[in-house]
């Protein structure tokens, strides 16, 4: 127990650091106003907050099967507990991949849509400024002509 204990503090350290390089990195390349930045720190914890549920309850399974085993004569492999703990790890590191792809996903996808509505904008103008060439060329044809 005290195994699991350690390694979910030194995790949770870990996630820490890599949260705090995560907000510095979003407020440096970002310009957000306060709201957003609330916004996106409320989803932020949210997931993180979701993230730490699912392994608490992962760990707590873990425990209940090393008290069922101790209590049990071995049956089973005495690794089947590092097994489930590894696997607990790489589905965590796997969903915070995940939550991180996800929100370059949606910032992908809003810098898309900003980039579409100023290439509509530019389309509008290059329209705006061939019809003026037109109208301008005809003036000029009609002072032409006089």
């Amino acid at each position: 127990m005290e195994v699991l204990f350690s390694q979910l503090s030194r995790e949770h350290s870990e996630l820490q650091r890599s949260y705090q390089m995560l907000h510095e990195k979003l407020r440096q390349l970002t310009c957000f106003s306060e709201t957003d930045v609330h916004n996106v720190n409320y989803a932020t914890l949210q997931a993180d907050y979701n993230a730490a549920r699912a392994r608490i309850r992962d760990l707590e399974e873990i425990l209940q099967l090393k008290n069922n085993q101790d209590q049990v004569p071995r049956t089973q492999s005495p690794s089947l507990l590092e097994i489930q703990a590894k696997f607990v790890r790489e589905k965590h590191t796997l969903q915070t991949q995940m939550a991180i792809l996800s929100h370059r996903l949606e910032d992908s996808k809003q810098r898309c849509t900003a980039l579409q509505a100023e290439l509509n904008e530019a389309r509008d103008q290059n329209e705006l400024l061939e019809f003026r060439i037109l109208e301008l060329e005809e003036c000029q044809e009609r002072v032409r002509a006089n």
